[in-house]
C-alpha cells in the first residue's frame, strides 16, 4: 500500500494517507481533477467537568460522520462526494454551535470538527483552512489524533493545529435564554417569546428559591425553574438579568465566575449604567435594555445601549429577543433618564388619561363598564393610527377636527387647562427625578 503525503493548500495540516484508492469518476476526467487538500481542524475544550456519556456519544457521532466521508470519497460518483461534503459541514456547524454556545454543565471534553475536502472546482471559495471559520476563537492545544478512515482496521494518522476563528452568532433553534430574577418583568418577556414562537420553554430558565407561587407561573407554561441562579447561567447563552436596581450588583457579583466570555449578558435594570454592570461582572460584552410595563401584554416600548464589547449581531439579537413583546428602539446610554421618563412612566400618564376619559363619559350621561371600554378602545385605536399611517399626530388631529365641530371644542378645554404643557412638564419631571436617582 502506498502512503502518500498531502499538505493544505495554505501551507496548514497535513495527512498521511494510506490508501491507493482514487474515485474513478475523477481519475478519468482531467478538467474534474479532485484537488486533494485536507483540512482537519480540533478544538479541545476543559475536560475537567466532562461526563463519560457525552463523550462516548461525541465520540461516536464523529466516527459516524467521518466514516460517511470516506465512504463517499473513495466511492465512483463525484456527486456523492459533493452530496457527503455538504451534510458533513453543516453536521460540523452543528457540532461547533451545539457544544461552544450550549453549556450542558460543561459537558463536552473534545469536539472534532473534522473536514476531508476533496472539493470541484464549485467548490473552490472553500479552499483553505483561513476561509472555513465558525465557533469561537480561543486557545486549543495541537496533538496528534488516530482517525478510522474507510477501512475499520486502518488508521490514518494526522497532524492537527490550531487556527484562529471567528465568532459566530448562535442560530436561533439553539439559543437558550436565563433570566436572574423571576418577578413580572421576567415573566412577560418569557411568556412572549414563549407565545411568539421565537423560542420553545424548554430553551427558557430561571431561578426561584422559595416562593412557590413564582415557581409555579414559569413552570405552567413549560419553562425550566431552577434551584440556583449558577444553574441558570450555566445553561444559557443570554443571561437577562431581571432583579430589582438595588440587589443587581449582589447577583452578578456572586455569579461572576460563571458569567464567561461567550455569553451575551443583558440587564433591565432601571438606573444601573453600563460603566457599573461591566466593572461588576468583569464582562464587557453587556447590554442595558429599559422595557416598560406593557411587555406583559406585547405592546412593550423598550430602549437599548450597547456596552462596549456588544457587537450590532448582539444588538440584533437582543432586538428580536424584545421584540417578542413589543418593539425595540436603540439609544445612546446618556438619553436613558428621559427614556425613563417618556416611555418607562408614559403607561402611568395614559392609565391617567383614560381614566379621566371614562369619568368625562360617566359625567355625560354614559354607564361605567361602557364609558371605561370606549375610552381604553379610544386610546388604542388612536395610538395604532399613529404608528401605522405614519402620519405625525397633529396631522391625525387636525384630519377629525371640523370647524366649529365637536372635537374642537373638546380640544379648546384641553388647551386652556395646558393638557399638553401638562404633559411635556411630568415627562421632564420624571426624567430629571430618574437622573438624580442614578447619581445617588
Amino acid at each position: 500500500m502506498e502512503v502518500r503525503k498531502r499538505k493544505n493548500a495554505d501551507g496548514g495540516a497535513s495527512v498521511n494517507a494510506g490508501d491507493d484508492r482514487t474515485p474513478s469518476s475523477v481519475s478519468s476526467t482531467s478538467d474534474r481533477t479532485v484537488r486533494s487538500n485536507v483540512m482537519v481542524s480540533m478544538i479541545l475544550l476543559d475536560s475537567s467537568k466532562a461526563p463519560r456519556l457525552m463523550q462516548s456519544a461525541f465520540s461516536t457521532l464523529g466516527d459516524l460522520y467521518l466514516y460517511k466521508l470516506s465512504d463517499a470519497l473513495y466511492g465512483e460518483s463525484v456527486a456523492s462526494c459533493a452530496d457527503c461534503f455538504l451534510l458533513f459541514y453543516q453536521m460540523a456547524n452543528w457540532f461547533m454551535f451545539f457544544c461552544m454556545n450550549r453549556t450542558f454543565s460543561n459537558c463536552l471534553e473534545t469536539v472534532l470538527t473534522i473536514m476531508g475536502l476533496y472539493y470541484y472546482r464549485s467548490f473552490q471559495g472553500l479552499s483553505s483552512q483561513s476561509e472555513v471559520r465558525f465557533g469561537h476563537s480561543g486557545s486549543s492545544t495541537c496533538r496528534q489524533i488516530h482517525l478510522p478512515r474507510g477501512d475499520p482496521d486502518r488508521l490514518v494518522t494526522t497532524q492537527v493545529r490550531y487556527f484562529p476563528m471567528e465568532k459566530h452568532q448562535i442560530p436561533m433553534e439553539y439559543l437558550s435564554v436565563g433570566f436572574i430574577g423571576a418577578g413580572k418583568m421576567a415573566e412577560s418577556i418569557a411568556r412572549g417569546m414563549v407565545a411568539s414562537g421565537l423560542l420553545p420553554p424548554h430553551h427558557i430558565s430561571t431561578a426561584v428559591h422559595s416562593n412557590l407561587s413564582r415557581h409555579e407561573v414559569f413552570q405552567s407554561f413549560g419553562v425550566n425553574v431552577f434551584s440556583s441562579n449558577e444553574e441558570v447561567v450555566e445553561e444559557s447563552d443570554v443571561v437577562i438579568f431581571s432583579v430589582k436596581p438595588q440587589v443587581v450588583k449582589k447577583a452578578i457579583t456572586e455569579l461572576r465566575s460563571k458569567l464567561t466570555k461567550d455569553k451575551l449578558l443583558v440587564s433591565v435594570a432601571a438606573g444601573i449604567t453600563l460603566k457599573d454592570l461591566q466593572e461588576w461582572s468583569g464582562h464587557d460584552r453587556f447590554i442595558r435594555v429599559m422595557p416598560n410595563t406593557p411587555a406583559a401584554v406585547g405592546e412593550g416600548a423598550s430602549v437599548m445601549s450597547l456596552g462596549t464589547a456588544a457587537s450590532e449581531e448582539d444588538g440584533a439579537l437582543v432586538a428580536k429577543l424584545f421584540g417578542s413583546v413589543g418593539k425595540m428602539f436603540k439609544a445612546d446610554e446618556k438619553m436613558f433618564d428621559a427614556v425613563t421618563g417618556l416611555s418607562g412612566s408614559g403607561p402611568a400618564y395614559v392609565f391617567l388619561a383614560i381614566e379621566a376619559l371614562a369619568d368625562g363619559g360617566v359625567a355625560a350621561g354614559l354607564p361605567r363598564e361602557l364609558a371605561l371600554g370606549l375610552a381604553s378602545q379610544t386610546v388604542l385605536g388612536a395610538a395604532t393610527m399613529v404608528s401605522k399611517t405614519g402620519k405625525h399626530p397633529g396631522v391625525l388631529k387636525d384630519d377629525v377636527t371640523s370647524p366649529g365641530g365637536t372635537t374642537i371644542a373638546g380640544v379648546h378645554e384641553l388647551e386652556k387647562g395646558s393638557f399638553r404643557a401638562t404633559l411635556m412638564n411630568a415627562v421632564v419631571a420624571a426624567a430629571n427625578r430618574s437622573r438624580e436617582l442614578s447619581q445617588s
